[in-house]
């Protein structure tokens, strides 16, 4: 159920009123390997990264998607793919990976509910990395986590 702890490109935009608009990053790991990972992405990337969305071209992803999540809920979304340009730590092991980056705009239980909108637009924008915990079915339950510094 849900998709364990993550580490997402947050995005500050408009038409995502369900969830935290987001590119994953990685997600199904533990919360200490999302830590991990996060640390080592900024120390490699940055906090901030730019990314380029196209409105023209969107994908329907399944609720098998990731390879282990298993009985989602709200598993038919729909997104429009993204391109991130950034280096990932060696060590992906703990953790699945998209098979292309998209920022998910409507997730849904059933994928006749699904409402995707082709634009003709393409823009850039800059994006916040950030750990999540992502455990729950319910996308609107799904919450940006931090950790005090040790």
């Amino acid at each position: 159920m849900g998709y364990g702890y993550g580490v997402w490109l947050v995005l500050q935009i408009n038409g995502v009123k369900t969830h935290i608009p987001h590119t994953t990053i990685a997600c199904n790991m533990t919360e200490d390997d999302a830590f991990t990972l996060y640390n080592e992405f900024i120390e490699l990337n940055g906090k901030n990264i730019r990314c380029t969305i196209d409105l023209s071209d969107y994908v329907i992803l399944t609720p098998n998607y990731y390879a282990n999540s298993k009985d989602q809920l709200y598993g038919w979304c729909w997104a429009y793919n993204v391109n991130i340009i950034a280096a990932l730590p060696s060590d992906q092991n703990n953790m699945d990976l998209p098979e292309r980056h998209h920022i998910s705009m409507q997730y849904e239980k059933e994928k006749a509910l699904l409402c995707p909108e082709q634009k003709d637009m393409v823009y850039s924008l800059i994006g916040s990395i950030e750990v999540v915990d992502i455990r729950s079915d319910i996308p609107s339950e799904w919450n940006i986590i931090t950790r005090e510094l040790q």
